[in-house]
């Protein structure tokens, strides 16, 4: 299943992204494994990052997602998070944000 992944920092747009999957291990996942870590490093000045997808949200919530296969014959449900990050809140909110200075972080994408 291909993903795309999209990052937003604050007011910069100069955000580097990196996602490291964790590898197929074939079979069934369990909810809550661990499919692929993200880092974002920006230099600038920012006030926090947003992560989404642009892929289909589960029941309208902000961090779940189908991804489906190129086929489209199979699909995934995932979700994004990781330690300080939260689903952005409101009408059509889409992904997790965190908020913060740091030049670096680290997210999840998780089944």
């Amino acid at each position: 299943c291909g993903m795309l992944l999209m990052v937003m920092s604050g007011v910069s747009q100069s955000a580097e992204l990196t996602l490291e999957s964790h590898g197929s291990r074939g079979g069934q996942l369990r909810d809550g494994e661990k499919l692929a870590t993200g880092r974002i490093i920006c230099r600038e000045a920012h006030t926090g990052f947003h992560v989404w997808m642009n892929e289909r949200q589960v029941d309208g919530r902000a961090e779940r997602y189908v991804v489906q296969s190129k086929d489209g014959r199979h699909e995934l449900r995932v979700r994004t998070g990781g330690d300080g990050w939260s689903p952005v809140k409101g009408e059509g909110g889409k992904g997790v944000s965190r908020p913060g200075q740091e030049e670096q972080v680290f997210f999840d994408v998780m089944a």
